[in-house]
């Protein structure tokens, strides 16, 4: 005996991956050694340098794609107004640096895609910690450069201390924000 129709539910909240093209690579890993206005000193976690993401008409167009396709698939609401709320670079060059535990309010998506990192064995995994009813084993990500990754605002993530870290950790981070139609 076999269903007409088998219904397949996450077990978790969906997290969208994506392979950035290294022309998009290259032009952010270019804009983070230029950024020069630094937010570090606002984290409560210790990373070096946070700097804001200066976005071209291109990259801004791959982003906002990116977006459209995860809120069309991971969730039931309709938004109109979708546009890129914050986008900012963190740089990891110093052992132990971290990011606790956190989320991003105030939009409907959070991401982070990786420019550069260390040569050194550990380069500092993304953990995410789903909670809210999934299961509240956190989810361990290592970083590749050129994945961008993005996910409910509401998914609380942090990234893992870097121990003996030899080069540097780029990355950034960008939060999409839209109206509920």
């Amino acid at each position: 005996m076999v269903p007409d129709k088998l219904s397949l539910q996450q077990l978790g909240p969906t997290i969208g991956t994506s392979m950035m093209p290294q022309k998009l690579i290259d032009y952010l890993l270019a804009d983070s050694k230029q950024a020069v206005d630094d937010f570090s000193e606002n984290l409560v976690g210790k990373i070096d340098k946070q700097l804001e993401v200066t976005l071209d008409d291109e990259s801004s167009e791959y982003f906002m794609a990116c977006a459209k396709t995860m809120l069309k698939h991971s969730t039931r609401d309709t938004f109109k107004d979708v546009y890129i709320s914050a986008a900012w670079h963190n740089i990891m060059t110093q052992e132990w640096e971290h990011n606790p535990i956190h989320w991003h309010g105030s939009c409907q998506l959070s991401s982070v895609g990786y420019l550069e990192l260390p040569t050194s064995e550990d380069k500092g995994r993304i953990e995410f910690h789903p909670g809210g009813g999934y299961p509240n084993t956190p989810i361990h990500i290592d970083p590749v450069v050129g994945m961008f990754m993005m996910w409910p605002w509401h998914l609380q993530h942090s990234v893992a201390p870097i121990k003996g870290i030899t080069g540097a950790r780029r990355s950034f981070s960008i939060n999409i924000k839209g109206t509920l139609v």
